[in-house]
């Protein structure tokens, strides 16, 4: 008697301790689930990081080039304005050579 007492406590301690197992199997199951979804969404995330950062790059460099252009524009127009700016004066004081030697003959 004392043995199917025994027996039924150890029955019921097994079928409990299943019941256990296969609750914990399940949320394991739904934790490796949700664990695959968080990894799936931080590759998306990591995607649209990585295409924002060459949207940007590209922007930037597109921003670099026209910064250059405006730049060397900028000189040309400079240098142009600098190398006039020396023929006027060589011509003016050409012409006023010229004039000084008129005047005094």
């Amino acid at each position: 008697m004392i043995l199917c007492f025994k027996l039924e406590r150890l029955q019921r301690e097994n079928a409990d301790e299943w019941g256990k197992r296969e609750r914990l199997e399940t949320e394991k199951l739904a934790l490796e689930r949700e664990n695959k979804k968080c990894r799936a969404q931080i590759r998306d995330l990591e995607d649209q990081v990585e295409n924002k950062k060459q949207q940007t790059s590209a922007v930037v460099d597109s921003d670099i080039r026209s910064l250059h252009q405006d730049l060397n524009d900028k000189t040309k127009v400079r240098n142009v304005y600098r190398t006039e700016e020396k023929e006027l004066t060589v011509w003016s004081t050409g012409r006023r050579n010229f004039l000084v030697a008129t005047s005094l003959k």
